[in-house]
């Protein structure tokens, strides 16, 4: 939100700087281009003449980072009661580039409708139409236990198939990556929504285990026994499979810290007093228990950071992470700008699943070239990153 008091300063320049994501919800997705597009307007009314966003991730606030940049330059569009604008006409073109033409309309008018918070303020910023099952739980991104049944909450996740539903119209290679990232974005957030429902079940039964009076101990050890372990069970697979969707869309850094948000807060306000609760009553629990060690993740390469321009002299340096697979050989191919043929070299393998290659050039090598990487595992699988590969290769320009 900007501030009011914009309009009454005099005298310097005024940088309004709006949230691009809030701390409750950052482990999940969070779609305001309705909100970014209101505080632009916001800034211009009070006489502001510059424009920031301020946030913590970056991929998955494509949108709204996109959103806050078109409307410093222009505004219009038409604003809604309280903190919010439409946003259609941004999401349809958004998507027809990020998607392709043939599901770009569909798509725009499916994200337009799950931005920004149901009904007219005063709303709790804390309400979204996309589902909301983090918040502030003693530090952002936090899990919020859901006391209803997943059969009445799994009705808010339906535009998850929705979406799933446009993949036969999503052209290969070219708009492919993006619209894998995204699909398993929303099916992480369904199945964190899964997961808290399984926590809701928990702390029900736990509260009918702590009415029993101490006349009921042998009924009380049952009842965790029989009731409450099992939903503890249900809970490690489900959150496997929160870790599975999360680790299929993992492509950035603050995508390697969404998971270090799972694995140093939220499994400590969420789980472990679960562990202190269950080892109290019963002693040490069995593996089956805890989370499984196994990788949940599909098989893929992971590049976090994309370079697209080089400083004069500087060498390129390519990390590549090769998750989820036992690797035979892996080349990055590259060539420079007007050239057919590609060269490679081999990428030096650091420790665990990380690889690297570094290319260099003297200042008589051309202004830039194309690359992309191949790697094939032990069972004869072949990765390419870029997915397109020789056809559709990363670029990098050098000044």
């Amino acid at each position: 939100m900007v501030e009011e008091g914009f309009k009454n300063v005099d005298g310097r320049p005024k940088w309004a700087i709006p949230w691009m994501e809030d701390d409750p919800a950052m482990i999940i997705p969070q779609l305001w281009v309705g909100r970014m597009r209101k505080d632009a307007a916001d800034a211009l009314a009070y006489g502001c003449d510059g424009l920031l966003g301020i946030h913590w991730r970056t991929m998955i606030l494509g949108p709204n980072v996109s959103a806050l940049a078109k409307a410093a330059w222009d505004q219009d569009y038409d604003l809604k009661e309280g903190r919010d604008a439409e946003n259609i006409d941004f999401y349809i073109d958004w998507a027809v580039a990020s998607f392709g033409p043939d599901a770009g309309e569909d798509i725009g008018s499916l994200f337009a409708g799950l931005d920004g918070v149901p009904g007219l303020p005063p709303e709790s910023s804390r309400k979204a139409n996309l589902p909301r099952p983090a918040d502030w739980v003693g530090g952002p991104g936090g899990l919020v236990p859901d006391a209803r049944p997943w059969e009445e909450a799994a009705k808010e996740y339906n535009f998850v198939e929705e979406f799933e539903s446009f993949r036969p119209m999503i052209p290969e290679f070219e708009y492919t990556d993006r619209y894998n990232y995204w699909l398993n974005q929303f099916k992480y957030l369904r199945s964190t929504g899964k997961l808290c429902c399984s926590l809701g079940e928990f702390n029900r039964i736990r509260q009918e285990v702590e009415s029993l009076d101490e006349s009921g101990a042998a009924g009380k050890k049952l009842m965790i026994e029989n009731q409450l372990l099992p939903v503890r069970q249900r809970e490690m697979a489900e959150l496997s499979e929160v870790y599975k969707y999360l680790l299929n869309s993992i492509s950035t850094r603050g995508g390697l810290g969404n998971l270090a948000n799972w694995e140093q807060h939220v499994w400590n306000t969420s789980f472990k007093p679960q562990d202190d609760y269950l080892q109290q009553q019963l002693g040490e629990l069995p593996p089956d228990y805890f989370p499984s060690r196994d990788y949940p993740g599909d098989a893929r390469l992971i590049v976090p950071t994309i370079r697209t321009v080089l400083n004069p002299g500087e060498t390129f340096t390519l990390e590549v992470i090769c998750a989820n697979m036992e690797v035979e050989e892996a080349r990055l191919y590259y060539r420079a700008f007007g050239e057919r043929r590609y060269k490679w070299l081999s990428l030096d393998h650091q420790q665990r699943a990380v690889y690297q290659a570094k290319l260099s050039f003297d200042d008589t090598e051309p202004t830039g070239f194309d690359w992309y990487v191949d790697v094939k595992d032990t069972g004869g699988r072949e990765f390419l990153y870029p997915s397109g590969g020789a056809h559709k290769p990363a670029s990098v320009t050098r000044w």
